[in-house]
């Protein structure tokens, strides 16, 4: 991993290795370029008996002196190679950001592609299709479509799907507890990212300012963080219905009861398959989300088990926003067609397409 911060890749990440540390049979280790810092990584790596390296590459800070680099340079090159001798497969499972250390290592090399058409288009393209992975993962089979599409893929065996997992009992269990925030009228909620590079809040915050001049008993929650967090509640701060959160260690409470959750993102980043749409999902929680590149209509079925809106449009998601208030009937079907085709995401099911890579079965 480039790093390890609360994040949905993180969270599958979690997943993957401990479904993996339960079968007792796979000797696991996580090498992070940046230093994690987050206790609950910490402890979860720790109580997995996960051996962690996040300090080796630490003579890339050029605001150390030249000796204290070279030392950790040498450190660097002694850890790494003792990494490689002791490991049979790499996977390296944020975009491809271990590509230039890996693509002269001889052994079984997996990259982990999180991202849609628009992320493989702009950073994955040339990293891919060469002899340095020997098996591709991508999160839908939208994506594959798209890349078969533009590229003349010459060995079309080493790309395989692999959804994300969602634990829906896990999910279920969190969502029970209490929840520290106390919602007194119906609402929607977004959990997401606030940053507006590749998650398009103010979308919904300009949505949800047409949407309640006829609404007024409902509510907007905001859950996340992130760089853009003081520009949001400033767009915001003339609504009185619209609330920030911050960062939730569980949301699921929220989500449970929601109304919705919305989930908007920009046109030129896309989602891979966002996790959150699955957890809601596993809640019964209809879904409206931006339809982007790649796999958020493949999650959705074409809009029967969610609703799908132009992207970066507030006028289109605030006529949806009244969609879900005017049609509960229509809405309820959908939701109980996401609950029908939510086996497609089952933990065990992307474990053992997981598994046959490692076995180079596939």
């Amino acid at each position: 991993m480039n790093h390890i911060i609360m994040g949905g890749v993180e969270k599958v990440l979690c997943q993957y290795l401990l479904a993996l540390c339960n079968k007792h049979q796979y000797d696991l280790t996580v090498v992070s370029k940046k230093e994690i810092t987050d206790p609950y990584f910490i402890d979860f790596f720790g109580r997995q008996k996960i051996k962690l390296y996040d300090k080796i590459f630490c003579h890339r800070n050029k605001t150390h002196p030249f000796l204290l680099r070279l030392f950790h340079f040498i450190l660097y090159k002694i850890t790494w190679q003792h990494i490689i001798n002791n490991n049979d497969i790499f996977i390296d499972f944020a975009n491809c950001s271990f590509f230039y250390e890996l693509k002269n290592i001889k052994k079984q090399k997996v990259a982990w592609c999180h991202g849609s058409i628009n992320v493989y288009n702009q950073f994955l393209k040339r990293k891919l299709f060469n002899n340095t992975y020997n098996h591709i993962v991508f999160l839908s089979y939208s994506v594959i479509n798209d890349i078969f599409l533009l590229e003349g893929i010459s060995n079309p065996d080493k790309i395989i799907c692999i959804y994300n997992p969602i634990d829906v009992s896990l999910v279920k269990k969190l969502a029970s507890e209490n929840s520290s925030i106390r919602a007194v009228k119906r609402y929607f909620v977004a959990v997401q990212r606030l940053d507006n590079y590749d998650k398009s809040v103010s979308t919904i915050i300009k949505a949800f300012d047409l949407f309640i001049k006829k609404n007024k008993d409902i509510e907007l929650y905001i859950i996340g963080d992130g760089p853009d967090k003081k520009h949001l509640i400033d767009l915001a701060k003339n609504n009185t219905n619209i609330f920030f959160t911050g960062q939730l260690s569980n949301p699921y409470p929220i989500i449970k009861n929601a109304l919705a959750l919305v989930l908007s993102s920009t046109k030129k980043i896309g989602e891979g398959l966002p996790n959150v749409i699955l957890e809601a999902q596993a809640l019964e929680t209809l879904v409206i989300a931006s339809d982007v590149k790649s796999g958020v209509r493949e999650i959705l079925m074409d809009g029967e088990a969610g609703i799908l809106f132009d992207a970066e449009n507030e006028e289109a998601l605030a006529e949806q926003l009244s969609y879900v208030v005017t049609n509960p009937l229509s809405c309820k079907q959908k939701i109980m067609n996401a609950s029908k085709y939510l086996y497609r995401f089952d933990v065990e099911e992307s474990v053992s397409k997981l598994e046959k890579i490692i076995d180079n079965k596939t």
